[in-house]
């Protein structure tokens, strides 16, 4: 009786192991692709050490656009993002510039353009609302794109999920859009100044 209650011990450990082991390398695999999510462009800001720190200049001449990009900056500002976007009234102060425009003839409704990268250093940016399609959206809408385009001023490309920087922050439609960091997009600019 004694041997058979040692082998049911040792099926039972056996088992315990298993399954510590099977959960474990779950775990692990959930988790590296959990942090691996963003995608970087390859470039970075100079002189950055534990965090981004941008002066922001607006032209933007619609009202609807400068709230849109204002709001857009607070979500990066109130997030826990390295990443902190300051206003100023100076342009030479300014190392990004947020503007609209009014162009039919493309199919983007925000664009950013970092410059140049030397060595993948950025210098500069612009960030383009145009109004031919931010005219009809909401502001929360309006507020997605422009925080969206901001997340590539930090370096961070389009990737897939529920996060601001997929390509496509919501549908035509408006059924759904996310207007704030979310945690991979996050993690993306930490990886980058940290």
């Amino acid at each position: 009786m004694m041997h058979l209650t040692k082998k049911f011990k040792g099926v039972k450990t056996v088992r315990m192991l298993f399954l510590a082991l099977f959960f474990g390398i779950t775990l692990s695999i959930l988790l590296s692709q959990i942090a691996l999510a963003y995608h970087l462009f390859g470039g970075r800001w100079p002189n950055q050490t534990c965090c981004l720190v941008l002066y922001t200049y607006t032209t933007a001449h619609q009202s609807y656009n400068r709230t849109a990009l204002t709001n857009g900056s607070s979500a990066w500002n109130n997030s826990s993002a390295h990443y902190t976007l300051i206003s100023t009234s100076n342009s030479s102060n300014a190392k990004v510039t947020l503007n609209d425009v009014l162009d039919t003839s493309v199919s983007w409704d925000g664009i950013t353009y970092l410059g140049p990268c030397n060595s993948c250093t950025y210098s500069g940016a612009s960030v383009f609302l145009n109004t031919y399609y931010t005219s009809g959206y909401t502001d929360d809408q309006r507020q997605s794109v422009a925080a969206h385009e901001l997340g590539h001023v930090a370096g961070l490309a389009h990737t897939d999920g529920c996060v601001l920087m997929t390509p496509s922050t919501f549908n035509r439609w408006g059924i759904w859009h996310i207007k704030t960091p979310q945690q991979d997009d996050i993690n993306g600019v930490n990886a980058q100044y940290h």
